[in-house]
């Protein structure tokens, strides 16, 4: 919650904090903030929430404050992304890790430059429209079924070609997609709907950025004749 405070606070600068805080709670279902930070304190768990943008839009503007309900599922949709970072430390925009062996004046790059890599591709992973690359393959990603094993046809950068062309909208009707998806934002995505990766090595030394998941391959198969152009 404070994350997502903190959020608002920065993107809705004009509309007053208190009230920026009691339309978080209507969102969340809850009567009050005072109730939501109740029911969140001390580590307490208030369980799975949809986070409504109709509700909290609905109560600012009650208060005289017209706002585009995409700021706050982009705001809650940063939080879902951060948290998928901080489980994933090497994921970044171009997939898990730095991929290809470069050369750095000449000469192999160290594991140090590989990693100042890796770093550099997470510093915008979290911008506005990384956050909409990771919600339109959300919306993606939760029409494939799920399966037991993890398996090759369930590939990383043929999945975000088929996310990037997915017809999508915020659940208020503004538009999301078609647009691009990146390759990281993708498995992002899979990992936060509850899919289990795998890392594809794509040699001994260097792993490739790409992932397979448990992924239904007919399932796949499906969307992908259904988002054929």
């Amino acid at each position: 919650m404070d994350a997502l405070k903190a959020d608002l606070t920065k993107n809705l600068s004009d509309v007053k904090s208190s009230h920026r805080c009691e339309a978080m709670a209507r969102a969340f279902g809850f009567q009050t903030y005072a109730s939501i930070l109740a029911a969140t304190a001390d580590g307490a768990d208030a369980g799975r929430r949809e986070a409504n943008g109709l509700l909290f839009a609905a109560y600012l503007v009650e208060r005289g404050f017209k706002v585009d309900t995409s700021i706050f599922h982009r705001a809650v949709g940063r939080i879902a992304l951060s948290e998928i970072m901080a489980r994933e430390p090497q994921l970044n925009t171009g997939g898990i890790g730095a991929g290809d062996r470069r050369r750095v004046n000449g000469l192999p790059e160290t594991a140090d430059d590989r990693q100042r890599r890796v770093v550099d591709s997470r510093a915008d992973f979290t911008s506005d429209y990384s956050v909409e690359e990771f919600l339109r393959a959300l919306v993606f990603v939760t029409r494939v079924k799920p399966i037991k094993r993890i398996g090759r046809q369930a590939y990383s950068y043929e999945l975000k070609h088929l996310a990037e062309k997915t017809p999508c909208t915020y659940p208020e009707g503004q538009q999301l997609g078609p647009d691009y998806v990146s390759n990281g934002a993708l498995i992002a995505a899979a990992i936060y709907a509850g899919f289990t990766h795998r890392q594809i090595d794509a040699d001994e030394w260097t792993p490739s950025l790409n992932a397979n998941f448990n992924m239904s391959p007919r399932s796949i198969r499906e969307l992908r004749a259904e988002l054929r152009p």
